[in-house]
């Protein structure tokens, strides 16, 4: 029973990993295509969202 229910918690972490990888992709893809979108209209500066996305996601490891 112990390692059905061990076996349980470590796939839940998994998935809870890939889930929070899945999470980070979007995050930085979107952070990407802003920054591209910025590029290209020289008055839009979306830097700030990079930044506080990339902190966001340092203070949460």
């Amino acid at each position: 029973m112990e390692r059905r229910n061990d076996r349980e918690v470590r796939c839940a972490a998994e998935r809870h990993a890939r889930e929070a990888a899945r999470h980070q992709a979007a995050l930085l893809w979107s952070a990407i295509r802003a920054e591209r979108r910025a590029d290209e209209a020289p008055g839009a500066r979306l830097r700030p969202i990079l930044l506080a996305a990339m902190t966001d996601e340092a203070g949460t490891r």
